[in-house]
């Protein structure tokens, strides 16, 4: 993952995690862990100036992925609990993330080891917003629904005992 200008603080359900890499530098790719069972990632990124986002990818395996685009929930305003996995987006602050550009696009060029599928995203102000917080949810790419069963009941993905990196 990497955030034009900097990934200030990068949580998987609610716990913030060391990152791994260049996260003060832009133009550097950080990493974080994401085992299998996690329901939320949740980044702070901010802008030093100019145009604004951030990028991220996770390889699930041989066909999945996730990668920064307009599934994200972005939000220039501090809500406290933004974080945890039980937290409920206020539609008032928190809208879908605005993808801007594909990995590889200028002015940022290809981000290595993250998805070229991968999008530069931010809130809708990317010139001004200065601060963001964005999150994404993960659960139901880890616990499939079991075919045939009521919702709500699920099982283990092949996966379950995997721990993956998080390219930011």
């Amino acid at each position: 993952m990497t955030c034009d200008n900097v990934v200030e603080s990068v949580y998987v359900d609610g716990v913030e995690q060391t990152l791994g890499g260049g996260a003060g530098d832009w133009a550097q790719t950080s990493h974080v862990t994401v085992t299998a069972g996690s329901q939320t990632v949740a980044i702070k990124c901010t802008d030093e100036g100019g145009i604004a986002a951030l990028l991220a990818s996770v390889r699930i395996d041989d066909d999945k992925e996730i990668i920064s685009d307009a599934s994200w929930s972005c939000s220039n305003v501090y809500e406290e609990g933004w974080t945890e996995n039980d937290f409920v987006e206020d539609p008032v602050n928190w809208k879908k993330a605005i993808p801007q550009k594909q990995n590889g696009a200028l002015p940022w060029r290809l981000r290595d080891n993250i998805s070229g599928s991968a999008w530069w995203i931010w809130t809708d102000d990317p010139k001004d917003d200065n601060e963001i917080f964005c999150r994404k949810y993960l659960k139901d790419l880890f616990q499939p629904l079991v075919p045939g069963k009521p919702n709500g009941v699920l099982q283990q993905h092949k996966s379950s005992l995997q721990a993956y990196v998080f390219m930011l």
